[in-house]
């Protein structure tokens, strides 16, 4: 969600802590607990009923939709895409620290991570009790403008314990780089996987210490043609169910130095 009239880049501004990552995901779901970000800690962590996840539309017509979470410790990812029968096919994703503070967030430090790039933006917005969020991301080539709503419970419910059981199995996931890969999980979230150029990589989905309906994920990978050779990421992983039956996986990490990320997603 880098900008209007540029390739929809991995990273996407996530909800700033609900309102905030939201923001973020504006722009385009560690320093979140597991794994961290390389983020510095929120100033001013947000609100309970801001704490979430979010879902809304962007200005940016090559990614018009979002999911965002805005986690305990403030920090946000957020992913962006289109909505295509139902589940979001990711482009990019966003991530980045909120600060809230009187239903105003800010976000200095936003990573855009998109085809194999990365950029670095601003998040400034709004947040209030309903909780919605509005607000926009700057990045040295424009402004992307968003705005959204909580995710009904019915659909993913946040403050439910995350369940390796859901998530456990085999996924095939299409990558942020452009491959796909076989992934299996087992029931004590260890996860192994292939690309389809080659890449194996292995790590471990463990659901977060806060009891929320997210997984802590950390990815170590191959030697080229990885996208992040010889590195390890860390990030996120949700699972929500579909009206057509079936769940969706979408899983986030970057490096530690928040120069390079990857998404991936998938339905089965």
């Amino acid at each position: 969600m880098r900008t209007l009239n540029t390739p929809i880049p991995r990273h996407t501004a996530s909800t700033a802590c609900g309102a905030a990552l939201l923001t973020l995901l504006a722009a385009a779901l560690t320093a979140c607990g597991g794994g961290g970000s390389g983020a510095s800690p929120a100033s001013n962590a947000p609100p309970a009923i801001n704490q979430g996840a979010y879902t809304g539309s962007t200005s940016n017509p090559a990614a018009p939709s979002f999911r965002l979470l805005v986690l305990e410790d403030g920090s946000v990812w957020s992913v962006y895409g289109r909505e295509v029968a139902g589940a979001l096919q990711v482009a990019g994703f966003l991530q980045g620290q909120g600060s809230f503070n009187n239903g105003q967030v800010t976000a200095s430090d936003v990573r855009d991570h998109s085809q194999g790039t990365t950029a670095s933006g601003q998040l400034t917005g709004s947040y209030t009790a309903a909780p919605s969020i509005s607000g926009q991301v700057a990045y040295a080539s424009g402004t992307v403008t968003f705005n959204g709503g909580a995710i009904p419970n019915s659909t993913y419910d946040y403050n439910a314990a995350a369940q390796l059981s859901e998530v456990s199995g085999n996924w095939s996931l299409s990558l942020s780089s452009g491959e796909t890969a076989n992934v299996t999980i087992s029931s004590t979230g260890a996860l192994g996987g292939v690309s389809s150029l080659g890449c194996r990589f292995s790590g471990t989905v463990t659901p977060r210490p806060s009891g929320k309906n997210v997984f802590n994920v950390s990815l170590s990978f191959g030697s080229s043609p990885c996208a992040l050779p010889g590195q390890t990421a860390t990030g996120v992983a949700v699972s929500y169910p579909l009206a057509s039956g079936q769940r969706q996986l979408i899983v986030l990490g970057q490096n530690s130095g928040r120069t390079l990320g990857l998404a991936a997603f998938g339905l089965r």
